[in-house]
């Protein structure tokens, strides 16, 4: 059975990692807007109540307030005009989270066939790893025979008084090799793999 079986169905989020983070980037704008929100709606009230207060005393007749509302009234439009600010920036913020958390069935489409081509693209390179395990093994097994031909030869060498120079038997450039060979690949691949799709799937 291939370890990739039913890993091509849509199991992972439908929403991929680049989207996950622009949820968390947009979640945390949302809140400091939210924040904003609420401060300036004090502002605001705190500024109508001020206002207000300044036009009862211009009724009574109380000059002083000539000088002071114009300010007044030019802060509150400018708070009334931030909190609409803020406020509609906070509606388009929750229609991008909306957007990103309820995709539409196209892009669900779209996220399953790509989650499927991986999954079909993870098996067929796990199985060139198990031809290059069997690849190995042959190139194992022919340097091992290899060093028992050597050995062999140095034996024969030596009954027939040839002098040895350094390497002369050509031994080394095999012996790196076979130094340099890879463990079994397949397994650690496998291994490999199922981290990454769990890991996927607990996103």
């Amino acid at each position: 059975m291939s370890f990739f079986k039913g890993l091509a169905e849509p199991r992972w989020s439908t929403i991929s990692a680049r989207s996950r983070r622009e949820l968390a980037q947009l979640e945390g704008d949302l809140e400091r807007c939210k924040g904003l929100i609420f401060w300036h709606e004090k502002e605001v009230k705190r500024c109508e109540e001020i206002s207000a207060f300044q036009v009862q005393l211009a009724v009574r007749g109380e000059g002083v307030t000539d000088y002071y509302m114009p300010q007044s009234l030019a802060t509150l439009g400018n708070m009334r005009d931030q909190l609409a600010a803020y406020k509609a920036h906070s509606d388009a913020l929750q229609a991008k989270l909306y957007a990103l958390q309820h995709p539409n069935p196209e892009q669900l489409a779209e996220t399953s066939e790509a989650q499927t081509l991986l999954a079909n693209l993870s098996e067929e390179r796990l199985q060139k790893d198990r031809l290059a395990d069997r690849a190995l093994q042959d190139l194992r097994r022919l340097l091992a025979e290899r060093a028992q031909l050597t050995a062999a030869m140095r034996d024969a060498a030596s009954a027939a008084d040839f002098t040895f120079s350094d390497d002369c038997l050509d031994e080394l450039r095999f012996k790196t090799l076979s130094n340099l060979l890879p463990a079994e690949l397949a397994a650690t691949s496998e291994i490999r793999a199922a981290a990454l799709f769990e890991e996927e799937r607990e996103k």
